[in-house]
């Protein structure tokens, strides 16, 4: 009794002590939303529910790297736990094996009530529309991050075991017996017990008549490795590498979708899939941030075949948007009233001819003077346009227009069509050094 009492109190202790460190290490995580869902952020604790009847979700820092359906997926996911109360059945089941430490029975079954809520959570999410390959991808994801959490506390990331059987569970499609089919089985099971209630008991003398005339034959040598060689099958070994680095590649999924048999790489790259029927079958490789890598393999039997695989990152499919260009033409007609431009048509080639409001008469060779930045460029008209398309129209910070009296008497005579000054950035920077 005092055993019992003592392992009771070491257990429940244990099981306070981590929730109640989980809600101190609660204060020191920021708030966050992803979409419509309230999330804790953390350093790497998590994805998982935090707290028995008010539950918050919680998401590791690293997640948002992420994609934003794998992201949207994990919050999910913990989002049904909390919906069903997930918590408060394997807080329940924590307190009984708290309360009887003995009883070896009732901790198998609060283990294998951890893996039934895991199940059950992965179908949920999965009715919402999310594809079994993405999600599958997801839990090998956080699988490759493992963080030990309490048995009150409900998480998306598992040990590999578990891991791999939720994907097993999830890539094979369960039939429900209907009603008539079930109907039908409780009949023939009642029958049967109808039927053995009512038929006689064997006699001694019938027990040893029968003994005598049943006997066993046992194989031969040839006979025993055949049907051994049978019942086996192929093995299929090998590594998963970078394609770039060659690096050895944990956490990707190695399967054959047409058998629905897989596994995972280990730290180290390799993978080992047992019992492979003979035939041809197509090996997949696929892993969160790399494309997906298949290949054909021949089975002719009891055989171990060894196939290395590389699969590279992903490339990604996100188009480069077109930047739209405003000539510096265009540009300058608008931030500055009374210029307009015209279209030429000379011997030379087309160009364009730049009008200052207020003067009339516009001859080819009568343009205003350009100065950019206090020194005159040229502005003589040819087939390449006009000299300001050489211009940035991002690298200007203010242009003015001088016409009339006041451009002859700053410029000379040649400024009789006006002056247009261009003062850039890179130019306004300088004049207010040399100030």
């Amino acid at each position: 009794l005092i055993v019992w009492l003592g392992a009771s109190v070491l257990l429940l202790t244990g099981l306070v002590g981590g929730l109640l460190r989980l809600r101190r290490q609660a204060t020191h995580w920021h708030a966050g939303r992803v979409e419509h869902l309230e999330v804790l952020v953390s350093e790497d604790f998590g994805p998982a529910l935090v707290g028995v009847w008010s539950p918050r979700i919680v998401v590791p820092r690293w997640a948002f790297s992420l994609t934003s359906e794998a992201l949207r997926m994990a919050c999910v996911h913990e989002a049904e736990h909390r919906a069903a109360r997930d918590t408060w059945l394997l807080f329940g089941g924590a307190i009984l094996v708290g309360l009887t430490p003995w009883n070896a029975a009732l901790w198998w079954q609060v283990v294998r009530l951890r893996q039934a809520i895991e199940v059950d959570c992965d179908r949920r999410v999965l009715n919402t529309g999310f594809s079994k390959s993405s999600y599958g991808a997801l839990l090998l994801e956080f699988g490759s991050h493992p963080r030990g959490v309490s048995a009150s506390v409900a998480a998306l990331a598992h040990p590999p075991s578990l891991l791999e059987r939720r994907l097993t569970m999830m890539m094979t499609d369960v039939k429900r017996a209907g009603p008539v089919r079930t109907a039908g089985l409780l009949s023939a099971v009642a029958l049967l017990g109808f039927a053995a209630c009512e038929a006689p008991a064997p006699t001694a003398t019938q027990l040893s008549s029968d003994a005598e005339v049943t006997t066993t034959q046992p194989l031969s040598d040839t006979q025993a490795p055949a049907r051994l060689v049978a019942a086996q099958g192929a093995t299929i070994t090998g590594q998963v590498t970078d394609g770039q680095t060659g690096a050895p590649i944990s956490a990707a999924q190695v399967y054959f979708a047409d058998l629905k048999l897989g596994s995972l790489t280990q730290r180290n790259g390799h993978y080992l899939l047992l019992n492979v029927p003979v035939g041809s079958h197509t090996l997949t490789v696929a892993r969160i941030g790399y494309g997906t890598t298949q290949i054909e393999i021949v089975v002719r039997g009891d055989q171990t075949v060894e196939r290395d695989l590389a699969i590279s990152k992903a490339q990604s499919t996100e188009e480069t948007p077109e930047l739209t260009l405003v000539p510096m033409q265009e540009l300058m007609s608008e931030r500055t009233p009374g210029l307009s431009f015209s279209r030429t048509n000379e011997a030379d080639g087309p160009g364009e001819a730049i009008n200052i409001r207020g003067f009339s008469d516009i001859a080819i060779d009568d343009q205003p003077l350009i100065y950019l930045d206090g020194i005159r460029i040229d502005n003589a008209l040819g087939p390449g346009g006009s000299v300001l398309d050489d211009i940035d129209p991002n690298d200007i910070e203010s242009i003015e227009i001088i016409k009339g009296p006041a451009a002859a008497t700053l410029y000379g005579s040649e400024a009789s069509a006006g002056v247009i000054q261009i003062i850039t950035k890179a130019g306004k920077a300088v004049d207010g050094s040399n100030d």
